[in-house]
């Protein structure tokens, strides 16, 4: 599969998929939990479109993210000549989160309209900074994120890299670009 700005957008999608639980969780009626009927289940939420299209948005990501990330073409070889660890960068991802505990009303349209505005903001500014990897679903998957430097047909490069293999200096790899200087170690070539 090659990869393009879908992938990146479906990549900060899943991000803030553990968002759109804690959402569902916020808009929850809670009355009582056995519902005779689907549609009684459909109402469990005080806004249950815009909290089932939220939570659907997001279920869809998660499935599309296993599949980009498992069909994602070998790419070109590179040799690592120096790796940072920047998974530590996590935590830059949490101000959504934050917004969702001040009183976040889905029921208030400018609200929502104003919510679906930053998130779009923050989504192109996400790509656009090659922090398209800080994603908790990625990590919990095995995945890490490092600046790495470079060396591909002679030339020295650098970008920032997502990983299930631990990268070595002076190993070769097999990548795929993601954006401009976004990366998916995709097969350790040294160790086979």
């Amino acid at each position: 599969m090659k990869t393009n700005v879908f992938t990146s957008v479906i990549i900060f999608i899943s991000a803030y998929s553990p968002l759109a639980l804690i959402i569902a969780i916020q808009d929850f009626k809670g009355k009582n939990y056995r519902y005779d009927s689907i549609n009684e289940a459909i109402q469990l939420f005080n806004n249950p479109f815009v909290t089932w299209t939220i939570v659907g948005i997001s279920i869809i990501s998660l499935g599309l993210l296993w599949y980009v990330m498992r069909n994602i073409e070998r790419g070109h070889l590179i040799t690592i000549k120096s790796i940072s660890n920047r998974s530590s960068e996590l935590v830059n991802y949490t101000i959504p989160y934050m917004i969702s505990f001040f009183g976040f009303d889905l029921f208030n349209v400018t609200e929502l309209v104003s919510f679906l505005i930053f998130m779009t903001l923050l989504c192109i500014l996400t790509i656009k900074t090659q922090a398209i990897f800080i994603n908790p679903i990625l990590a919990i998957a095995g995945y890490g994120n490092y600046d790495i430097e470079y060396e591909e047909n002679g030339i020295e490069k650098d970008g920032v890299f997502l990983s299930k293999i631990k990268p070595r200096k002076g190993h070769n790899y097999q990548i795929q670009k993601i954006t401009d200087y976004s990366f998916l170690i995709t097969k350790d070539i040294t160790n086979g």
